[in-house]
């Protein structure tokens, strides 16, 4: 008899769980889903590398500017670093920059991170805008009372 009532209770309970049983959730997700979205893996199975750039050419000894010049080989179509009026103060820029940014085995493997290579780049590209001699020009023009100056 008291299996009976054992039985009869699981299967109203059951059915109780059919009816009224709703599990808010999207899906049952543990810990490890969490990490696995950001990325952990468990596996061994490394994430892509990330994007690298080659510098495949080696300045002749003598030529100036061989650190612009690596640099403008990898760049690929963009006006050149290296014939830069103020190149000869890129140069050491550049050389400071990549010593920061870029690791020794940079110039024995030429394998460059892109990250890095991007931030030198640009680096040099804004030390390059920036001009060197700048004069202010005054532009006088006339009015009917006075003459006022304008800074153009």
């Amino acid at each position: 008899m008291v299996e009976i009532v054992a039985l009869a209770a699981l299967v109203a309970l059951a059915a109780l769980a059919l009816t009224f049983g709703v599990d808010s959730r999207p899906a049952f997700e543990s810990h490890e889903h969490t990490l696995a979205r950001r990325g952990i893996t468990w596996d061994g199975v490394r994430p892509p590398a990330t994007p690298a750039v080659r510098i495949l050419t080696t300045p002749a000894p003598g030529e100036p500017y061989p650190t612009l010049r690596a640099i403008d080989a990898a760049r690929g179509d963009v006006p050149p670093l290296a014939a830069d009026p103020n190149a000869a103060e890129l140069e050491p820029r550049a050389r400071a920059l990549t010593a920061e940014y870029w690791s020794e085995h940079v110039w024995m493997t030429g394998v460059v991170p892109h990250r890095a290579f991007e931030r030198v780049a640009a680096a040099l590209e804004q030390a390059r805008a920036v001009p060197r001699d700048t004069a202010t020009v005054l532009v006088m023009r006339e009015t009917a009372s006075a003459r006022a100056p304008l800074a153009i």
